[in-house]
């Protein structure tokens, strides 16, 4: 029997597929590795699965293989014409060709039932990684866990502690929403062709609720974009520099002492509960108040990692 990493290369010559670095393509070809997803996503018969960047098919394989249907999403015309003929006639899969990142999903040709869940399981194309996870982070109410193959920087962002250079939005963003929990590391050299990366496994766990309650989340995150938007400023300057939250520059030294939060402090040694304090504390001052958000300061990722 051919070994994995044999079987990838057969597809990608059947597919005519040279894999391209813009899309972030590089094709688990690890047996090892691909055991420890499936013991990772904990699957059960009953359930379904929804599979961004499926590639080949060969994770989508082995998941069809331990619960009802894999939703799978793939977006490179080559590889979704390779996938239709690799499981034509699979009613365990489900191939729905296009971008994650504009995709309603679940997609609708899979909609969830009334009180249904789905599991991500994936090997994140890593140009995407940080949108996508923002993607899935925003729909977790029809999502119970995400399980995820990101470069190795990507998962210390979304563990990362308080005080440190990888601490930053992302790692806020996550934890709003989601316990990350890092499950195996997998070097690059399970992948082929092996990338420029290390890769880790990471589990998100999505929360029933929010880990924090605040009465505005927009205002919540407008401060963490400000914040580490300009990371080596006090975030008392930060803040206040920030366009956005410029109807709010009056209130700023108030909710500051209100929320117990030191405005010198800089935004990576700040909690989750620390910004959400500062957010109810800038709301409650000015309710009234609204954001004012250019398109840039909303795209904007901060230069730290975050």
């Amino acid at each position: 029997m051919p070994s994995l990493r044999a079987e990838t290369r057969r597809l990608l010559r059947e597919a005519g597929v040279r894999p391209r670095r813009r899309l972030g393509q590089s094709f688990l070809a690890d047996e090892r590795v691909l055991a420890a997803i499936l013991r990772a996503a904990e699957l059960r018969p009953e359930q379904r699965v929804l599979e961004i960047g499926a590639g080949l098919g060969t994770l989508t394989a082995a998941l069809a293989g331990s619960c009802r249907q894999v939703v799978a999403v793939e977006v490179d015309p080559p590889l979704v014409a390779l996938l239709r003929r690799r499981f034509a006639g699979d009613p365990r899969v489900v191939l729905v060709e296009g971008d994650a990142l504009t995709l309603t999903l679940p997609p609708p040709e899979a909609a969830p039932a009334p009180g249904e869940r789905f599991r991500v399981v994936a090997n994140i194309p890593y140009a995407i990684a940080t949108p996508l996870l923002r993607r899935l982070l925003d729909i977790g109410g029809v999502l119970d866990r995400c399980l995820l193959m990101v470069q190795r920087e990507v998962a210390a962002r979304l563990t990362a502690a308080p005080g440190g250079r990888s601490y930053g939005a992302l790692t806020l963003y996550c934890r709003y929403r989601a316990e990350p929990v890092v499950v195996a590391a997998a070097p690059r050299e399970a992948f082929e062709p092996v990338p420029a990366v290390d890769s880790v496994l990471i589990r998100l766990d999505l929360l029933p609720r929010p880990a924090v309650t605040v009465a505005r989340p927009d205002l919540l995150f407008a401060l963490v974009r400000a914040g580490f938007g300009q990371r080596r400023k006090m975030l008392r300057n930060a803040l206040a520099a920030s366009p956005a939250l410029r109807p709010f520059a009056g209130v700023l030294p108030a909710a500051f002492a209100a929320a117990g939060v030191a405005g010198d402090r800089r935004a990576e040694t700040v909690s989750l509960e620390g910004f959400a304090a500062l957010a109810e504390a800038l709301s409650a001052a000015a309710p009234a108040h609204p954001l004012v958000m250019s398109d840039e300061e909303e795209d904007a990722e901060d230069p730290g990692g975050g």
